[in-house]
């Protein structure tokens, strides 16, 4: 038995960035060029936040084991550099051999109410997975109808989602 689908809601497409021929692609276990780009910029920033968490935590550590021994300056451009090192190794590994995966059920709508560079303080939860979403596409979901989320295995990027015809088909 094949799944039948519906295309996908054009309002829902608006607000969640994403074309019909993404979605045919994401189907295809294929991320889009732009649908990378969005990874990439993902992915920088997570490498940037991993460096500068660690160079922080790195000079933080030998100013209080070096105490007036060491020049601070220098150990402050030692961490500068191993946060760099860490944060860039991070980042290439968000990117390398990244996939479509997919997962198909009922969404939960979450509203944090904690609203970030990254998120409007909402987002979906499915097969213990979670997603952010603006609030136009979270007012378009609803929690009765059956999804298929197409995310990217190692970031967990939503990349696009289509509501499933319960109507089968064979194959």
């Amino acid at each position: 038995m094949k799944t039948k689908y519906k295309t996908s809601d054009s309002e829902l497409m608006k607000a969640l960035g994403f074309t019909q021929d993404e979605l045919e692609m994401n189907r295809e276990g294929i991320i889009s060029p732009r649908q990378k780009r969005t990874i990439f910029v993902y992915s920088l920033m997570s490498g940037l936040s991993c460096g500068f968490f660690v160079s922080m935590i790195t000079f933080a550590v030998i100013i209080i084991l070096s105490s007036n021994r060491v020049n601070p300056q220098q150990w402050f451009v030692g961490g500068m550099i191993i946060g760099f090192i860490i944060g860039t190794i991070f980042f290439l590994q968000m990117l390398r051999n990244n996939k479509v995966e997919a997962c198909r059920g009922l969404i939960n709508k979450i509203a944090t109410g904690q609203r970030d560079t990254f998120s409007s303080g909402v987002g979906i939860k499915m097969n213990k997975l979670h997603f952010p979403v603006n609030g136009v596409a979270f007012n378009l979901l609803t929690e009765r109808d059956e999804y298929i989320i197409y995310y990217s295995s190692k970031t967990k990027t939503l990349l696009a989602i289509e509501p499933v015809d319960e109507e089968m088909m064979s194959i």
